[in-house]
């Protein structure tokens, strides 16, 4: 598949029909979706009718992609910890991380409660299930948390000047 045809599968309008909004969204948010996807209609028929012109933007832009990913990868891999410019390209220094070993640690410290503020869950899942955590304190302790819902969709188009 070429670019060009990914570009245009990714911006393909969608079924009007097949949109569906539960109650409980605002009329911003649907409203938002559905200015989205005019836009996405409006680009798919510039791209039809502009087929040329079209094909001869995405050969350049894909030139300027890989030889973007070719020099930010030659950037990155540049031996140093310190800051560094290389043209338009910049690459921050290497972050310093402390890192403690717990197990040398004495076990008053470990007992503090400012020491440790999160714990490996899915160490604790596995002595839970080879039964050296018991379901009783299991259930004092355990509890599930939901993240932030990731969003998928189709792909913004990014250009950069």
């Amino acid at each position: 598949m070429t670019l060009r045809q990914i570009l245009i599968e990714a911006t393909k309008p969608e079924n009007p029909e097949d949109s569906v909004f539960p109650s409980r969204i605002s009329g911003a948010t649907i409203q938002s979706v559905r200015d989205f996807e005019e836009a996405r209609a409006d680009l798919y028929a510039f791209i039809e009718d502009n087929d040329e012109v079209f094909h001869a933007f995405m050969e350049i832009v894909l030139r300027y992609n890989t030889a973007h990913t070719t020099a930010k990868a030659g950037v990155k891999a540049i031996r140093t910890d310190k800051r560094m410019k290389v043209g338009p390209f910049t690459r921050s220094a290497k972050p310093e991380k402390v890192v403690w070993n717990a197990a040398e640690l004495p076990k008053w410290v470990l007992e503090d409660r400012n020491v440790i503020k999160e714990l490996d869950a899915k160490y604790l899942d596995g002595l839970m299930e080879a039964g050296r955590v018991s379901p009783e304190v299991a259930t004092h302790c355990r509890s599930v948390v939901h993240a932030t819902a990731r969003v998928s969709g189709p792909k913004p188009i990014v250009i950069d000047p």
